[in-house]
């Protein structure tokens, strides 16, 4: 068994939800540990590891680390063994294979291989949803190396991309993610009765279709804009705090929503806002009922730099990488974050086999990929870490 198949199913055996990956952290400080190689402790669950080559210009390497709250049910060759949770999203795979490529550094440095570029690898806790690599930025360890930073790049796992292939973007490559939360008030009844209360359920019902009109009359139709609402729970609240329940007969008092709009254009940042709560002061006025909505912009669009993007199809066609162009996609990244040091640059790569049965969405407990898949990123990293 290979060294990358035995890191990869240790990592893919033990999801973590997000700034909770302790053990994750253990393993791999753990696998540096036995190389001796130094690593610095950053956002109490990540790790930064530092090579010094010729140059002090750093080249960044990031992976995230953390897992899904999602049940596993993938043909992996090492599922999940902490119930409830799995890797669906892959960032086992991103781990593992910059695991590898340090270790593969290391080696070649004993063996007498000289280093020209400086690097430091970035274990980032926290994607999915916390946006670690804010916490990771704002770290005393990440500080010493942040102004010698000269660039980052990351990869993402795909399954509709073929193992093997890479794929890869310049300018706008994920969308700005808005996080929506709710808290609307009415008054309860008996569902026999709803004349007796005002029924929150149905004016709701109304009022997301009226924010669906924002995409139809205040969007460019050429521009991309994603409203969703993801999450619908009724109840009441007990001493100012919400208590989730309710049956076929009760008219709700109180409902919580949660949901998301995504974005490539940051100006309908505030469009979306001033329109909503406008529509927010009709509602209320016209059925007296009370919104309290928190509109919070959360992950920056993911921008891929124009001369990462030459450089990067430059080292592709040096390997010998088959590499196909990718479309924009409408999820969000967190390491967008990384843009405000130095520029960026994500490529995909792909994990598609459909004879071993890697075709599964991102996010579906039935996910899986083989880790040979991870071979390419740990190519690809090793063309960018010694190109010139």
């Amino acid at each position: 068994m290979s060294r990358l198949c035995e890191i990869d199913k240790v990592l893919h055996s033990m999801p973590e939800i997000a700034l909770k990956e302790y053990k994750t952290a253990e393993f791999i400080r753990n696998s540096l540990n036995k190389r001796g190689i130094p690593y610095d402790i950053s956002a109490e669950t990540g790790t930064l590891v530092y090579f010094q080559g010729e140059d002090l210009e750093v080249t960044a390497f990031r992976a995230d680390i953390d897992a899904l709250p999602l049940a596993d049910d993938s043909n992996h060759i090492s599922p999940s063994l902490n119930s409830g949770f799995s890797h669906a999203c892959g960032h086992s795979g991103h781990a593992s294979a910059l695991l590898e490529t340090i270790l593969r550094v290391d080696e070649n440095i004993k063996k007498g291989i000289k280093l020209k570029k400086s690097l430091l690898f970035i274990f980032q806790p926290g994607e999915e949803g916390v946006g670690g690599a804010k916490y990771i930025i704002k770290s005393e360890s990440f500080e010493k190396y942040k102004d010698r930073i000269k660039c980052f790049f990351a990869t993402h796992v795909k399954p509709d991309i073929s193992q093997g292939i890479v794929s890869i973007r310049e300018g706008y490559l994920s969308a700005q993610n808005i996080n929506l939360n709710w808290d609307i008030e009415g008054q309860g009844c008996h569902g026999a009765y709803p004349h007796m209360g005002i029924d929150i359920v149905v004016v709701i019902s109304d009022l997301i279709g009226a924010y669906q009109t924002i995409r139809s009359r205040n969007i460019d139709p050429d521009d991309m804009y994603i409203l969703t609402i993801g999450k619908f729970l009724t109840g009441s609240k007990i001493d100012g705090e919400f208590k989730p329940g309710g049956a076929r007969n009760i008219i709700p008092n109180n409902i919580e929503l949660e949901g998301t709009i995504r974005v490539f254009d940051p100006k309908y940042i505030e469009i979306s806002k001033k329109r909503m709560e406008s529509i927010n002061r009709g509602y209320e006025e016209a059925y007296g009922i009370k919104i309290n909505m928190d509109f919070q912009p959360n992950y920056p669009p993911m921008i891929n730099d124009s001369q990462l993007y030459r450089k990067m199809t430059e080292v592709l066609k040096s390997l010998d990488v088959k590499y196909e162009d990718s479309k924009k996609m409408t999820g969000s990244e967190d390491f967008s974050f990384y843009r405000n040091i130095a520029p960026t640059f994500m490529f995909f790569t792909g994990i598609r086999d459909e004879e071993k049965g890697h075709t599964s969405p991102l996010h579906s407990p039935s996910f899986g990929y083989d880790f040979q898949a991870l071979e390419t990123i740990i190519k690809v990293y090793m063309g960018i870490i010694y190109s010139e």
